[in-house]
């Protein structure tokens, strides 16, 4: 998926615009732990769902807030994951997965990095 530029008519010989030729492709690989077997049947029937991972740091910033950063992925579908998936016990299972394009939340992947620090 090559970038293609336009330039503009008035001359200008910086591009205007860039029109891709495909949709940007997002891949999420993983390990999952299910926490039972509804999860398990839902990672096998390939059905789309919401990934969101939360991580905070360890200590407090300037301003009483903890730095933090949330990745969240609105449609996620899994593309290849082990079969079969069995065992007693958690079930834990590696994946890979495409992030899909969620007209509710005009995002296919969103990055908030949150420092509450008052000043650097």
């Amino acid at each position: 998926m090559a970038a293609k530029h336009v330039v503009e008519s008035s001359g200008n010989r910086f591009p205007s615009r860039i029109k891709r030729s495909d949709n940007r492709a997002i891949s999420v690989a993983g390990t999952l732990i299910f926490d039972d077997q509804t999860q398990a049947n839902m990672f096998l029937a390939q059905t789309e769902q919401r990934l969101a991972v939360f991580i905070k740091g360890t200590s407090l910033v300037q301003s009483g807030y903890y730095e933090s950063l949330l990745i969240d992925v609105p449609s996620l579908r899994f593309t290849e994951h082990p079969i079969p998936i069995g065992g007693p016990g958690e079930i834990e299972v590696s994946f890979k997965a495409d992030a899909k394009y969620n007209t509710g939340s005009a995002t296919a992947i969103q990055y908030t990095l949150q420092c509450g620090k008052a000043g650097f």
